[in-house]
C-alpha cells in the first residue's frame, strides 16, 4: 500500500477546462490528499482535459514534494505525470524539463537498473521526437528498451510503444539498419507473446509490412498483408471491414512494384523509372490486374457494411484512381478521383485530394540517400523547386529558386522531378491544373579540398 502511495503514476504516455487546484499546506500534504488529486488528475488527462490536468498534476507534485522531500523517488512518476501531460500540450521544452528533473533525481539516488527509469525515459525521447529532435531521442528509448527487457523479459509487450518510437528516431536520423532489426524485433515479440490466431498480430504484420515497402522489399510485404487477410478468415467474414487495410495494402505492393521493380535498383530503366526487363509488358499487366482486383474486392467489402464508413470508401476509390493514373488510364482514373470526391463530401472532409499527391518519383542520383558521396566528404545543401501539377498528373514548368549550387546539380535534380507523376489536385469532383507546388530536396555537394596552411609556410 505504501508503494502505492509514493507512486501513483499515469505511467504511460498517454493534453484538459481550467480545473482550480487547491493550494498546497502543509495540513494537506497527506496520502489521502494526493489519493484525491491523482483520481482528479486521472479523471481529467483520460477525459482528454490537458489544460485542467496540468494543474491538478503540478500540485500532486508539490504535494509529494511536500510530504517526502525534493530529492525521494516518490516524485519520478507525478513528475512523469506533469511531463506526459506538458507533452500533450505540446509544451516540449517544459516536458523536457520534468522528465529530466525525473530522471535525474533517480540517477542521483538509485541503481541504473531501477524500474522507475523507464518511464521517464520513454517520456524524454517522445518529448524528443516530438520537438524534432530525433538525434536526441535516440538515447532515452534504447536505454528504455533495454531496461523493459532485462526487468521483465526479452520478449515481453509491455516494451512495444518504446521500440515503436526508437524505431521512429533511427529511421529520422538515417539509422536504417537499426531500424529493421528493431522493426524486426517487435515482430518476434508480438508474436511470442500474442501468438499467431490473436487479432492483435494484425497490427504487427501491418507495422512490418509497412517497414518492407519503405525499403522496396514488397514481395516480402505482400506476404504479411496475406497472412492478415488468412488470420481475418480465421476469425471473422468473408466481408469483414479489417480485411480493407491489407487489401489496400496488396494493392500498394503492386503499385510500387509496377513502377520501381520487385526490388529498389539502379539498373537500366525506362523513362518513367521502371526497370527494363524481358516480358516487362506482361509483369505490368498482371501486376495492374491484380493491384486492381484487391481494390474492388476492398470497395465491396466496404459498401457491403452499414453504415457505410465515407471516409474509407474515398480513400480506397483515390488508390483506385492512383492505380489507373500511373497506369496510363487517365480518364478512368479522373472518373475514379470523382467518386472519391464525392465519398469523402460526405465523411465531411476532401482533404487527401485538396493538393496534388505525389505517386511516383525517382530522385536525381546526386541527392541524399542516392548520392555515392561519402557523407563524411559532402555537405547536405537544400534545393527548393516550384512547378505546376497538370488535371492529368503531368509535372510542368520545373524552376529552382535561387541556389548557390551548380547549373549541373539544379538541372539533374529538376530533370529528374520533371519525370515524376503525381495525382491531380481535385476541386468539386473534377481535376484542375495547380500552380507553384513545391518541392524541397536535398542533395549532397563535394567539400572544397582544405586549404594549405598558409602560416606554416610562411615559417619555412
Amino acid at each position: 500500500m505504501q508503494t502505492i502511495l509514493r507512486c501513483l503514476s499515469l505511467l504511460a504516455l498517454g493534453p484538459l477546462a481550467v480545473s482550480q487546484a487547491q493550494p498546497v499546506t502543509d495540513e494537506t500534504a497527506t496520502d489521502e490528499t494526493r489519493i484525491a488529486v491523482y483520481r482528479e488528475f486521472r479523471q481529467r488527462f483520460d477525459a482528454g482535459d490537458y489544460q485542467a490536468a496540468l494543474p491538478i498534476a503540478e500540485n500532486l507534485v508539490s504535494l509529494t514534494q511536500k510530504q517526502f522531500g525534493d530529492a525521494d523517488r516518490a516524485l519520478v512518476n507525478p513528475l512523469a505525470n506533469v511531463g506526459t501531460t506538458q507533452l500533450k500540450l505540446a509544451n516540449h521544452a517544459a516536458a523536457e524539463a520534468s522528465y529530466l528533473r525525473a530522471v535525474e533525481l533517480l540517477e542521483r539516488s538509485a541503481s541504473n537498473t531501477d524500474r522507475l527509469f523507464i518511464a521517464p525515459l520513454h517520456g524524454l525521447g517522445a518529448t524528443y521526437l516530438a520537438a524534432k529532435r530525433p538525434g536526441n531521442a535516440v538515447t532515452p528509448l534504447k536505454r528504455a528498451v533495454d531496461l523493459s527487457r532485462n526487468l521483465d523479459g526479452l520478449y515481453n509487450d509491455r516494451q512495444l510503444p518504446i521500440v515503436r518510437q526508437l524505431i521512429d528516431a533511427y529511421v529520422a536520423t538515417g539509422n536504417l539498419a537499426d531500424a529493421e532489426k528493431e522493426h524486426n524485433y517487435a515482430y518476434a515479440v508480438a508474436e511470442t507473446s500474442f501468438g499467431n490466431n490473436d487479432p492483435r498480430m494484425l497490427d504487427a504484420h501491418e507495422r512490418l509490412a509497412g517497414w518492407y515497402d519503405f525499403v522496396g522489399r514488397y514481395s516480402s510485404a505482400r506476404s504479411l498483408y496475406e497472412r492478415s487477410l488468412a488470420l481475418i478468415d480465421r476469425l471473422g467474414k468473408r466481408t469483414d471491414l479489417r480485411k480493407v487495410a491489407p487489401l489496400r495494402g496488396i494493392a500498394r505492393t503492386y503499385q510500387l512494384e509496377f513502377l520501381y521493380g520487385a526490388e529498389k535498383t539502379e539498373e537500366a530503366l525506362d523513362a518513367f523509372g521502371r526497370p527494363v526487363t524481358p516480358f516487362a509488358n506482361l509483369q505490368a499487366g498482371r501486376m495492374q490486374d491484380r493491384g486492381e482486383r484487391a481494390l474492388e474486392f476492398a470497395l465491396q467489402i466496404i459498401t457491403t457494411n452499414e453504415p457505410v464508413d465515407h471516409r474509407l470508401h474515398g480513400e480506397t476509390l483515390a488508390d483506385l484512381g492512383d492505380w489507373r493514373l500511373v497506369s496510363g488510364a487517365t480518364d478512368a482514373a479522373k472518373l475514379q478521383y470523382g467518386k472519391a470526391w464525392e465519398a469523402l463530401t460526405l465523411a465531411g472532409d476532401t482533404t487527401l485530394l485538396q493538393a496534388p499527391r505525389q505517386l511516383a518519383y525517382r530522385p536525381s542520383p546526386l541527392t541524399v540517400g542516392r548520392s555515392r558521396l561519402d557523407p563524411a566528404e559532402a555537405t547536405e545543401q537544400p534545393l527548393e523547386l516550384r512547378f505546376s501539377v497538370t488535371s492529368e498528373g503531368r509535372v510542368r514548368g520545373v524552376t529552382a529558386t535561387p541556389t548557390e549550387l551548380s547549373d549541373s546539380i539544379v538541372r539533374s535534380v529538376s530533370t529528374a522531378l520533371g519525370r515524376a507523376r503525381y495525382a491531380p489536385r481535385i476541386e468539386n469532383g473534377v481535376a484542375v491544373d495547380t500552380d507553384n507546388v513545391a518541392l524541397i530536396e536535398r542533395v549532397l555537394v563535394r567539400n572544397p579540398p582544405p586549404q594549405a596552411d598558409q602560416s606554416a609556410s610562411q615559417q619555412d
